[in-house]
């Protein structure tokens, strides 16, 4: 039953990233731990702050003029000695995750799609290093609806006979690819296509569906990156030589890889390609010409 579901092309495929695309990933997902670190640093300032009854006259104790202000703020020695250390803390991320920033702009110049997501309103280089290193090889989704559904920004869908329950997105797949997309969202201007649509469920639905209205809006703009950097690869692709398009077209069948996609499709039972089916090489076919009797 195996081999025949294989022969057919309907068993998924296990997608490899390429060394390049981990190394992407490794350097985005270390930048998001050290940004964690770096939030719960100035969190435990401002807890520091409250413990001691201490207000400080500005929204933003960790601008340009912050520094100054929490050295002047009257604090006890074990307080003082506390916020001096987590503000030594707060530099020393600042410079690593700024060091991450020109690593992976560097990592991902040469790509077409790195450029490409740049154009969309609200994307900037950090969101888009983040998208192209969760996503991949973007050739190896069908279409956008794919791509969202693996992403985890589609509802999930319950039925059972006639009766069909549908829920709240099911958060399945990269979670950076997910926050990325609703912080664009949040960045992008009035006059962006994810805007109006946010715009117009609240004013169908009433405030109450903000939530439902950006996780629409996050979709719509993961739609545009798909377009985006498939449209970049093919015209990246027809622009090489003809001597270098030849057996690099990516290809839709199972257990087969492309040296232009960025991983290797493996087939889950027959990664060395397909098998004729048992039936074909039990009874091979017919010549077209009756045997000969004895």
């Amino acid at each position: 039953m195996s081999t025949n579901v294989t022969y057919m092309g309907r068993l998924p495929e296990a997608w490899i990233a390429r060394p390049r695309v981990r190394e992407a990933r490794e350097l985005i997902r270390y930048r998001w731990k050290l940004v964690a670190l770096r939030t719960s640093a100035k969190t435990q300032v401002h807890a520091v702050l409250g413990k001691a009854g201490v207000h400080v006259p500005m929204t933003d104790v960790f601008s340009r003029t912050g520094p100054a202000c929490l050295a002047a703020v009257g604090l006890g020695a074990v307080y003082r000695l506390r916020v001096d250390s987590l503000l030594r803390l707060v530099g020393v991320l600042d410079d690593e995750v700024a060091r991450l920033d020109r690593e992976c702009a560097r990592t991902l110049a040469d790509d077409p799609g790195y450029r490409a997501v740049q154009t969309i309103p609200g994307i900037g280089p950090v969101l888009a290093a983040t998208m192209l290193a969760e996503i991949g090889d973007v050739t190896r989704f069908p279409g956008p609806a794919q791509l969202s559904s693996w992403a985890g920004l589609t509802p999930c869908h319950r039925a059972s006979d006639t009766k069909v329950h549908r829920g709240p997105i099911t958060k399945q797949g990269a979670t950076l690819l997910r926050w990325a997309c609703v912080e664009a969202v949040q960045r992008s201007t009035a006059d962006t296509p994810m805007r109006r649509l946010h715009d117009c469920i609240i004013n169908r639905r009433g405030t109450e569906a903000r939530s439902t209205a950006k996780t629409a809006a996050a979709r719509k703009l993961l739609t545009l990156v798909y377009t985006r950097c498939a449209t970049e690869k093919s015209a990246a692709w027809r622009a090489r030589p003809r001597c270098e398009q030849a057996g690099t077209r990516p290809t839709r069948d199972r257990g087969v890889s492309s040296p232009r996609l960025g991983g290797v499709a493996v087939s889950l039972i027959d990664p060395v390609g397909r098998r004729e089916p048992p039936h074909a090489q039990a009874h091979p076919a017919p010549s077209g010409r009756a045997p000969a009797k004895e």
